[in-house]
């Protein structure tokens, strides 16, 4: 009996030789490649997330432009680099921000009575009291990641005809 219980091992054992072990390196192999896809997939969020967070902030940066230059006085025919010099006296970058800010376009109203709108970004001959200027903020190094916001700002002078309140602005 006990004869035949060690011819029955040795034969099954010589049927499964080496069986067992490339079911276990085939096992982590599989288990590897998740690991690596898993790995990769988390980087890819980790990335991502930080390229969201710069959008974000350049955003918010340009909309933070457009209220200084709200407050900033008219100026009469200016220039890009005019208005961008008026950002630069306001503006103070935030602790961590590392970017370009920038006017990249003015562009006048060409006849204030007209139905539609008509901007000449040409050499300004008779300002209108209307401008349309295009903010831009670009993230420097790595990726340029970047916003641009289009605003109109207008002369807040008085026609001397409508003769306003004390106080008013028109």
């Amino acid at each position: 009996m006990t004869s035949q219980w060690s011819d029955a091992l040795a034969r099954r054992s010589r049927t499964q030789a080496g069986e067992i072990l490339i079911e276990t390196l085939i096992t982590v192999l599989l288990l590897a490649i998740g690991v690596v896809a898993l790995i990769g997939a988390l980087l890819a969020t980790i990335k991502n997330t930080a390229i969201n967070e710069q959008f974000i902030r350049s955003g918010n940066e340009v909309t933070s432009m457009a209220e200084i230059l709200d407050v900033v006085p008219y100026r009469n025919c200016a220039t890009r680099t005019q208005y961008t010099n008026d950002l630069a006296a306001a503006y103070s970058e935030p602790n961590g921000y590392d970017g370009e800010i920038l006017v990249t376009g003015v562009e006048y109203l060409d006849d204030a009575q007209a139905s539609t709108p008509a901007w000449n970004s040409g050499p300004c001959t008779n300002d209108q009291g209307l401008q349309r200027l295009t903010l831009q903020v670009r993230r420097s190094g790595g990726l340029e990641i970047g916003s641009k916001l289009t605003v109109v700002k207008r002369d807040n002078v008085c026609d001397p005809a409508l003769s306003p309140e004390p106080g008013e602005v028109c």
